[in-house]
């Protein structure tokens, strides 16, 4: 397996690197985002990728919820936010090349790290994938040369997507495109269902020299 699946949120650290809670006066994560991406252990997706025809395999190995500001020095006048940070480790029967996926769900942001070091671009990128609910629309925002649609609470596609025979309603498409630091360039697409989670990954990253899609085949959630 060597799916580039992305990229570091741009407020993960934010989030994780102060203290945490001792506040009641918290802001809660939103009710529709909690919803639809609060995903427990238990969890679990099944992917193929494209381009070896094998099976990734990713679940739900850690799930931790605390109270936090997002800031790194702490301040009496700073709000407290409601942090989840959900762990999912991916592989596909080779543990030498597994990797995790850190997901943070933070009032209305849904944002996504990934740590796998087997691979320059991907321990470089930087995303926050959207604020829930979604909104289309042609508002784009770039960071460090990227262009991010979420970033500034919009994405340019919702729509239902029929994958092996299942539909799923409402998947926003959205798309991470530039160079990362050291000049790799890169043009992801992501297709994101309600629900379900990352439904859809088209990563288009050439110096892997290769166009690589990861489609779910079957998933169980728990929440």
């Amino acid at each position: 397996m060597k799916p580039s699946f992305i990229l570091a949120s741009l407020f993960l650290l934010l989030a994780v690197a102060c203290t945490k809670k001792n506040n009641t006066n918290i802001t809660p994560i939103n009710s529709s985002l909690q919803s639809c991406f609060d995903f427990k252990q238990g969890s679990y997706w099944i992917y193929r990728d494209s381009l070896t025809g094998l099976m990734d395999s990713a679940y739900v190995a850690g799930y931790t919820t605390y109270a936090s500001q997002l800031s790194c020095v702490l301040r009496a006048n700073l709000p407290y936010f409601q942090v989840t940070l959900i762990s999912i480790k991916v592989n596909d029967g080779n543990p030498a090349d597994s990797e995790v996926w850190n997901l943070t769900l933070i009032d209305t942001t849904f944002t996504l790290s990934l740590v796998k070091w087997k691979n320059q671009v991907e321990t470089e990128l930087q995303l926050q994938p959207f604020t829930y609910p979604f909104k289309t629309g042609n508002s784009t925002n770039i960071i460090n040369g990227c262009l991010l649609y979420a970033d500034s609470g919009y994405v340019p596609n919702i729509s239902t997507m029929n994958l092996n025979n299942q539909d799923f309603a409402n998947t926003a498409q959205f798309n991470h495109q530039g160079r990362s630091n050291t000049g790799y360039v890169y043009d992801d697409c992501f297709y994101l269902c309600p629900g379900t989670g990352f439904i859809k990954v088209a990563f288009n990253q050439p110096i892997d020299s290769d166009y690589r899609v990861l489609e779910l085949q079957r998933y169980k959630i728990v929440k």
